[in-house]
């Protein structure tokens, strides 16, 4: 096992699940923007840009999986969490300089863990319309 592997083994499940979200992200062509942004909003975990004219608020949901739960974690998404990811949009769209015509979408990671080294990751594109 390489230096690496220990290190990342014995971080916490969640940060585990962000490095994996971003890697995906960048391997499937969008960049990243934001690594992490935060306003009076809240949090969400990715600000990026899919092609030149789509930003995307790319929320991470991490978890272990259990047989008494099988559900991903992207099915706990609820109306007020969509609001507030609607929010954080415009007000991240309000404080940084974007283009009028660009075009928003809120992407979902889920990842469900069944141990060490074994996940599985779903990403949800436009997983939330708009409301």
């Amino acid at each position: 096992m390489t230096t690496v592997e220990k290190t990342t083994k014995k971080m916490p499940l969640a940060m585990r699940g962000h490095i994996a979200a971003r890697n995906y992200l960048v391997r499937n062509g969008l960049r990243i923007v934001e690594d992490g942004y935060s306003c009076d909003q809240g949090e969400v975990d990715f600000v990026a840009m899919d092609g030149e004219n789509c930003m995307c608020f790319v929320e991470v949901m991490t978890r272990f999986a259990h047989s008494s739960d099988p559900q991903f974690p992207n099915e706990a998404v609820d109306n007020a969490k969509r609001r507030r990811l609607e929010g954080i949009a415009m007000s991240y769209l309000m404080s940084n300089e974007s283009p009028m015509n660009i075009r928003i979408r809120f992407d979902i990671i889920s990842i469900a863990a069944w141990g060490e080294g074994r996940a599985v990751l779903r990403y949800h594109k436009n997983a939330l319309e708009a409301a």
